[in-house]
């Protein structure tokens, strides 16, 4: 994943992430853990999925499927 923030990030970091569910989708809130990884670009970070439920992990490959 990757996310854009005003706020720097450290490297390592740990966050917690809370994304709306796909509009064709329905249901609740995709949430879950994510690791920095690196800055890509000022203010751009990369990130890594960490501690996602199946209900989380099967939302988010429906939106990048």
């Amino acid at each position: 994943m990757r996310v854009a923030t005003t706020r720097p990030l450290s490297t390592d970091e740990l966050l917690e992430f809370e994304l709306p569910p796909p509009s064709a989708a329905g249901g609740g809130n995709i949430s879950g853990r994510a690791r920095v990884l690196r800055q890509q670009t000022y203010g751009v970070y990369a990130l890594r999925f960490e501690r996602l439920s199946d209900e989380a992990r099967a939302a988010l490959s429906r939106l990048a499927g």
